[in-house]
């Protein structure tokens, strides 16, 4: 409780808790010794908010220098409209999109930690999907790939590492 927030200590108790019961009802112990205890804690920090509301998501999309090439801008307006992951983001090639039935298959992520940047697998075998893009930004990535190589990544075209602090930098 010290170094806890309480919330964190009331889980942790419900879990002794539940092994406690379960020793009593096998009789392994008679009493329990959490009867009667008084749960304590840190009081929670504030945190910080880690999303954007939609209007919020809106303003930022308005605020997106999307020019005639790809750019950090296109990488975020296609992370804002997909949901994706940043290094599944990375790992988009021309061939991943859909342009006729406007989808976008999400099976590999970009390895944007090393040195020499690779593709690996996704996260899980759940992060694996095919999802929906709006056709407007579907005809626009379509004219923004139509030359780039289809089994290169297209953020990372140039084989220059990327960053995600510089996305973090741009978006601040």
């Amino acid at each position: 409780a010290k170094t806890h927030e309480y919330l964190t200590v009331k889980e942790f108790h419900h879990h002794c808790k539940a092994a406690i019961m379960d020793a009593i009802d096998d009789g392994l112990i008679i009493k329990d010794p959490t009867r009667h205890l008084v749960l304590k804690g840190k009081k929670p920090k504030k945190k910080k908010i880690k999303y954007l509301s939609l209007l919020d998501l809106k303003r930022l999309i308005n605020q997106l220098d999307l020019g005639d090439t790809l750019n950090i801008d296109w990488l975020i307006l296609l992370i804002a409209k997909t949901g994706m992951r940043y290094a599944e983001a990375l790992g988009i090639t021309v061939k991943d999109f859909d342009f006729v039935n406007y989808t976008l298959t999400i099976d590999k992520t970009w390895n944007y930690k090393a040195r020499v940047g690779e593709f690996q697998p996704t996260k899980n075998d759940s992060s694996m999907r095919e999802i929906e893009i709006d056709p407007i930004t579907a005809e626009q990535f379509q004219a923004l790939t139509k030359d780039l190589d289809p089994n290169k990544p297209i953020f990372v075209q140039d084989s220059k590492r990327k960053y995600v602090s510089t996305v973090n930098n741009h978006l601040r």
